[in-house]
């Protein structure tokens, strides 16, 4: 019953469904799964690697649906995610004519100095300006 009150309620969220102590011979009835159930022991190791590639293949995948999406609700984060993708198109463009590393160090430096003005990891003056501007700070 436990089971499947926890599906239940993830009903709306990507799952992963583990069976674990495969190694046992008692196992728990989980007929009532729908998604691809992934079986292990972590006694014998039995079914951890297939569980850690599907785990990466999720994560490095398109896993949004059609109604996910993302919203920015800055303009200068768009800006920044528009300017890192031209970085790394010329990345990729750059790899494809055989240029030397140096040129793709200076791009993909860049790219992730766009997306860190988007983490905050990096900023200038300018856009500290821009974000202070729109707040009142007190004492």
């Amino acid at each position: 019953e436990q089971d499947l009150f926890s599906y239940q309620s993830c009903s709306e969220a990507s799952v992963f469904v583990v069976k674990t102590k495969m190694d046992l011979a008692q196992q728990a009835d989980l007929s009532f799964v729908k998604q691809p159930i992934y079986p292990i022991s972590i006694k014998t190791g039995e079914g951890l690697d297939h569980l850690k590639n599907a785990i990466s293949e999720f994560l490095l995948g398109d896993y949004l649906t059609e109604s996910d999406s993302v919203m920015l609700v800055e303009q200068r984060h768009y800006d920044s995610l528009l300017s890192a993708r031209r970085c790394l198109e010329n990345v990729r463009l750059s790899l494809d004519i055989g240029q030397s590393l140096e040129f793709l160090a200076f791009d993909i430096r860049d790219s992730l100095q766009y997306l860190g003005y988007i983490s905050g990891e990096t900023t200038t003056d300018s856009v500290l300006a821009g974000i202070f501007s729109k707040f009142c700070i007190g004492k």
